[in-house]
């Protein structure tokens, strides 16, 4: 399966990449939704890590951009900067699950298994 992660936070990509990289993941990574909108990958993706508050556009403009592209891929949608109503317009946008930083590895490796193996 290959996730891909877009995170402006240059320690925190690298973490969920060591992380995805140890389960067995093919993963790739960019720092900002439109490296991913303009990269070849775009295509390739089976699951998707995003931050909400990147850069440039956000975390919900490139779910948006993505669906107009192809099916979105099953969305992970993490945040530092949590507010009441988030995790609804999130999923309302179609992302899967939604993780409020700081998380634990564990809960995004059972989301992404999840959609491996739906039950």
């Amino acid at each position: 399966m290959k996730v891909c992660v877009v995170e402006d936070d240059a320690s925190m990509r690298r973490a969920l990449r060591r992380l995805l990289k140890a389960a067995n993941y093919n993963v790739i990574d960019f720092e900002s939704a439109e490296a991913l909108l303009q990269s070849a990958e775009v295509s390739t993706i089976d699951c998707l890590v995003a931050d909400v508050n990147l850069p440039g556009c956000s975390g919900f403009e490139l779910i948006k951009s993505l669906s107009q592209v192809r099916p979105l891929p099953p969305t992970i949608v993490i945040t530092s900067f949590d507010y009441p109503g988030l995790e609804q317009d999130v999923l309302k946008q179609g992302a899967i699950s939604y993780l409020k930083k700081p998380f634990e590895g564990q809960d995004l490796l059972a989301i992404i298994q999840s959609i491996e193996s739906p039950s």
